[in-house]
């Protein structure tokens, strides 16, 4: 709230100055994402959009593969991590694929947001959120790249707080 002794100038400087809580972080990348949902909805079914996205249905294929454990014919050029912990959502919730698919990178996206908050501070993590719409596209489309930030940045965080078990086991990458 403003001082109603300070000018006005002052106390809105002052505000824009100090720098943004994890609460604001998450509710702006939350924002952004459901503004993305929105504009992806307005123009095309999300179900296609998904699909027809990056890598999204090779990574829907090894996923299936994985929760199936039937891999005949099937090519493998993607980070594997990822359709594990689609398969793995998957077989817990019972979500198809696809679904677990957003869930993941989805989630992974808001980890990454509230790892690069810790790491270096409100006005990074706002700008990681928002400053690139491939990064937004690769969070609410899917991709591995929110998954794969999230594990580098808890990497990061773990060398920092010097547990270098955690670290060790996030560096690996499947």
């Amino acid at each position: 709230m403003l001082n109603p002794s300070m000018p006005l100038e002052t106390g809105i400087c002052s505000r824009w100055s100090a720098e943004p809580t994890l609460r604001e972080i998450m509710l702006l990348a939350l924002l952004s994402g459901l503004l993305f949902a929105a504009t992806i909805l307005q123009f095309q079914n999300c179900g296609s959009a998904v699909t027809n996205f990056g890598d999204s249905e090779a990574y829907v294929s090894v996923a299936s593969a994985i929760h199936h454990w039937d891999f005949s014919g099937l090519q493998i050029k993607q980070f594997w991590g990822y359709p594990y912990a689609m398969a793995a959502l998957s077989g817990i919730t019972h979500f198809p694929e696809q679904t677990s698919l957003l869930v993941v990178s989805c989630a992974s996206s808001f980890l990454s947001v509230l790892l690069a908050y810790q790491l270096w501070g409100g006005w990074i993590a706002g700008l990681f959120a928002l400053l690139n719409f491939d990064w937004m596209q690769r969070s609410f489309l899917g991709g591995s790249e929110p998954l794969a930030a999230a594990l580098i940045f808890g990497a990061f965080l773990a060398l920092r707080k010097e547990r270098y078990l955690t670290w060790s086991l996030l560096c690996l990458r499947p």
